[in-house]
């Protein structure tokens, strides 16, 4: 008779752990979270994303975050604690230096913050006396966040080897609830890859479809061509939030900040990609203009040519979408000269009508407001400092903008885009 019918539970083997479900439902309390809508606490994913779009330099701004207990891309951490990197395309030395201008940026003193940067030429996560070493780092440093960089350099055998990643992945689960301990491991797309907006996720990562099956979290970086960096998100167990943009800031040997980009920073940055691609090609039909404005969704290019239009930076003729002025004028610049980078003096434009052959586009009939030292206008946005408006609210009052007779304002019965009129936006290319 074998040991399993001997019923004797003290002659076999321990037999597995279980947990009633009236356990289970006292115990449950909503996600716990590492990165409050983020990354759960005991959460295995992937940071993944293209070459050179900053993911190293994210997942050691998420450390900084995580071991000193302040927001990251403007969410909470709950619970901070140590944390554990290990780099393999980068010694430790370098990594201590751009995580110390990440706390300087933050003013942060990096001796005394919980980060410990594991100094190995390297890891190999299918071998057990490696994983094993590993599993003893992280519950000597009673880590709260364990970072990988990049999977490539912690396996032997190949990202697509559906076993060899499942072998891997379920060492690091193994880990990451005995500890109690998120995971996260950076990871690269597909070269083929180029960001459209579309696609299954699982396509999009390099490797074994595996991998984003086993993920708990998926965070995809990507570059909008310009010096913004847009997250996708994904998760498991709850409603992945809307994306997210960042902008790294700070040269070498600088202090290094990983920035949210603000809605009305993303807007204006929109709107320079659409100028750039009517500068650069146009005129251009809607559709064609959405496929030049890379990085962006179609939605986003069509919302940015309606703001334009209503600025009078841009105007609608039988060749498509037309640049009429890289700049807008504020009331005390009308006299001021405005370089029209298409101007075709026999072509007249929206501001022939208005401003009677001026160069310069029209004073717009409103009056400023003082409020706090300075000099605001109705209804329109001005970033700090001495810039120029470069959109305007949607929430300002309808009476004080100039619009156009072809795109009249948003809220109206002819709210519908007649230029992308039959033309669903959200099925653009």
């Amino acid at each position: 008779m074998s040991e399993f019918e001997s019923g004797n539970g003290n002659d076999g083997p321990h037999p597995f752990r279980t947990i009633s479900l009236g356990d289970l439902d006292a115990a449950r309390a909503g996600p716990r979270w590492l990165v409050e809508m983020l990354w759960p606490a005991d959460g295995l994913g992937l940071i993944g994303g293209e070459p050179k779009t900053n993911k190293s330099i994210l997942v050691d701004g998420l450390a900084v975050a995580v071991a000193s207990g302040q927001p990251f891309l403007g969410h909470a951490v709950p619970s901070p604690g140590p944390v554990v990197i290990f780099n393999g395309e980068e010694s430790a030395r370098s990594v201590g230096a751009r995580i110390r201008r990440i706390c300087l940026a933050r003013s942060l003193d990096p001796v005394g913050l919980p980060v410990h940067v594991i100094d190995e030429p390297s890891i190999r996560l299918d071998k057990t006396a490696d994983l094993g070493k590993l599993r003893r780092t992280v519950g000597n440093c009673r880590s709260k966040l364990l970072i990988l960089d990049p999977l490539r350099r912690l396996m032997s055998g190949s990202e697509n080897d559906s076993a060899g990643i499942a072998s891997v992945l379920g060492g690091l689960r193994t880990i990451g609830r005995e500890f109690d301990c998120a995971i996260a491991v950076v990871h690269h797309f597909r070269k083929a890859h180029r960001f459209d907006g579309r696609g299954r996720t699982a396509d999009r990562l390099r490797g074994s479809g595996d991998l984003f099956a086993a993920a708990d979290a998926v965070w995809l970086i990507s570059s909008d061509g310009l010096n913004s960096r847009r997250v996708e998100f994904e998760m498991r167990d709850s409603e992945a939030r809307e994306p997210l943009e960042f902008r790294v800031i700070g040269g070498s040997d600088e202090p290094l900040e990983v920035r949210l980009v603000t809605d009305n920073e993303r807007d204006r940055e929109v709107e320079e990609s659409v100028l750039a691609a009517l500068d650069e090609a146009g005129p251009l039909a809607v559709r064609d203009l959405a496929r030049m404005v890379r990085g962006r969704r179609s939605e986003e290019v069509v919302r940015a040519r309606r703001r334009l239009v209503r600025q009078g930076r841009v105007e609608e003729t039988r060749e498509g979408q037309r640049l009429v002025s890289r700049r807008i004028v504020l009331p005390d610049e009308a006299e001021a000269e405005v370089v029209d980078a298409r101007s075709e003096p026999s072509v007249p434009g929206p501001q022939d009508s208005m401003a009677s052959g001026s160069s310069a586009l029209p004073a717009f009939p409103i009056e400023p407001e003082t409020a706090g030292g300075g000099t605001a206008f109705p209804g329109v946005s001005q970033p700090a400092g001495n810039g120029l408006v470069s959109s305007f609210r949607d929430d300002g009052p309808k009476d004080d903008r100039v619009w156009s007779d072809r795109d009249p304002p948003v809220g109206t019965d002819a709210d519908a885009d007649p230029f992308l009129a039959g033309c669903d936006p959200s099925g653009l290319p």
